[in-house]
């Protein structure tokens, strides 16, 4: 099964992709996530218009995750290496 959706955004757009399926008995989700503007852009304020794009990929994200779910993709601490 697989399904593409795509969603405007002021000018943007946001393309959720999934697939599910069976590979050697063993299910799989595929979940991707993509936000981007065409054509030329300009690159005045480069960091706030990424930081629009993650802030619009992790709502997306969230959205297709439960809050049970959630904790799997939490990053765990590591230790700094002297």
């Amino acid at each position: 099964m697989r399904s593409r959706l795509v969603l405007k955004d002021n000018g943007a757009k946001l393309t959720v992709a999934t697939a599910a399926g069976e590979e050697n008995d063993e299910p799989f989700f595929v979940l991707d996530l993509d936000y981007f503007e065409e054509g030329r852009l300009n690159l005045d304020n480069i960091a706030q218009r990424c930081a629009r794009y993650n802030h619009a990929i992790y709502r997306a994200f969230r959205w297709c995750i439960r809050d049970e779910k959630i904790e799997a993709f939490k990053p765990k601490a590591k230790e700094l290496s002297k």
